[in-house]
């Protein structure tokens, strides 16, 4: 009973009632309220002052480290102002080919006369080695059909070394040792880009030699502006034939002009002796001049080309007198080209042709020809090319007589095969093509 009561006497005499919180300790409340900077100690408040960082007056601050900056310089080099990069070893030997099948159709005007057939106009096979910078070798082979037989035979068309760039003197000037392709032939091929198509105008009428076996040296100078190619040779001997007495002297050059419009102008001259086989007592002289314009406006591309060819021969009257003949050509041609983008190519192409021969004292006798060729070709695959051609050839003169195309001085043994339909006896002729070109 008196534990009883105890008890009750201490709930009632405590300050803490029940569900009441539990009123903060002395030192809880007197912590919450200390004030900043004092310090506990056991059982007691102190206030003590803060304690704070004495600064050296006399420490000066350290130097900020050094800022690095890093300047990249980009030069600007003019790839001629580079050396020529050594070969690398897979790449020292190449392989192309240039084949130019075509199917055509020909019906003359004279006689009446038709025909068709296949024919191969070009299968360039070309092999290149370049063992250094400054020398590299070059073989090209073709095929020339036999005539009646309708086969073909392959023969070295091309085979030179080229020495270039050996010099800081001579750099973009090279010098070529061998058989080598016509400098003025390859320069209107680029120039007018229809080759597939039709041969170039003193190629076709066989006023020039698609090569010769000699040395020439070519170039360029005045940032290419001005090309060149000069050489000498043994030149084509009369009627197909090689002479060891034939020499010749061939050079060209060619002005680019880039601003307003792209313009080329271009010269050519060749000169050329030879024995004769006539008169073996006498020489045969040749020469040659030609001129060039080709202008280029956007899509649109027009040029125009003539020449005049002359060499003396010697005929046999029958009586054993031989009398001194003449034989000039004089030739031009016209032609324009559109190529509304890079794969597609259409071209119109007239060329005009007058022949005379004769003694110094006779009327020469005259040949007139014109030509018109039409066409148009698409680049169907990468490496592979589909045209057609129109061609027309009037003729006035001595009917059945044509110049002596492919036996004139100017011929080399060399020459490709001959598919110039119109070169039959006729007084005038109409032919279409079909021409295919692979390149690889």
């Amino acid at each position: 009973m008196l534990n009883i009561i105890t008890m009750i006497f201490f709930v009632l005499a405590s300050p803490q009632q029940p569900g009441e919180k539990p009123a903060a300790t002395t030192d809880t409340a007197k912590k919450a309220n200390k004030p900043a900077g004092t310090r506990t100690t056991a059982g007691t408040d102190i206030k003590m002052p803060e304690e704070k960082e004495e600064v050296d007056e006399t420490k000066k601050p350290a130097k900020p480290a050094p800022v690095v900056v890093r300047r990249t310089i980009v030069r600007v080099v003019d790839k001629k102002d580079l050396p020529p990069a050594e070969p690398v070893v897979a790449n020292m030997f190449k392989i192309g080919l240039d084949l130019y099948v075509n199917f055509g159709f020909a019906k003359s005007d004279n006689d009446n006369v038709e025909g068709n057939r296949w024919d191969i106009n070009r299968s360039y096979l070309t092999f290149g080695f370049t063992p250094s910078k400054i020398v590299s070798a070059h073989i090209t082979l073709d095929t020339a059909r036999q005539a009646g037989l309708g086969a073909y035979n392959a023969y070295l068309k091309f085979g030179w070394l080229e020495f270039k760039d050996f010099s800081e003197i001579t750099k973009g000037v090279s010098l070529l040792a061998g058989q080598v392709e016509n400098g003025w032939k390859q320069g209107r091929e680029n120039a007018t880009k229809t080759r597939y198509f039709v041969r170039t105008l003193l190629d076709m009428y066989s006023i020039i030699p698609e090569g010769d076996l000699g040395i020439w040296v070519k170039g360029s100078i005045l940032d290419d502006m001005l090309t060149f190619w000069i050489g000498t040779g043994n030149g084509s001997g009369y009627m197909a034939s090689e002479m060891d007495k034939g020499k010749a002297v061939d050079l060209h050059g060619a002005y680019h002009l880039k601003t307003p419009l792209p313009i080329d102008l271009g010269i050519y001259f060749r000169t050329q002796v030879n024995d004769n086989f006539v008169n073996p007592q006498e020489n045969t002289l040749s020469i040659t001049t030609a001129a060039s314009v080709d202008v280029t406006y956007e899509m649109i591309k027009f040029g125009m080309e003539g020449f005049y060819h002359t060499y003396n021969d010697w005929l046999d009257d029958g009586l054993g007198n031989l009398t001194d003949i003449r034989h000039n050509f004089y030739g031009g041609s016209i032609y324009v080209n559109a190529t509304p983008n890079p794969k597609v190519l259409a071209f119109l192409r007239a060329d005009l042709l007058w022949y005379r021969h004769g003694t110094l004292t006779d009327e020469p006798a005259k040949y007139n020809s014109k030509n018109v060729f039409l066409g148009g070709g698409y680049n169907l695959f990468k490496n592979f090319w589909l045209g057609a051609s129109l061609g027309i050839r009037k003729v006035k003169g001595i009917v059945g007589v044509i110049p002596p195309l492919g036996t004139s001085m100017s011929s080399g043994y060399y020459a490709a095969s001959d598919s110039i339909y119109w070169n039959d006896l006729t007084d005038g002729e109409l032919s279409f093509t079909v021409h295919t070109r692979y390149t690889f």
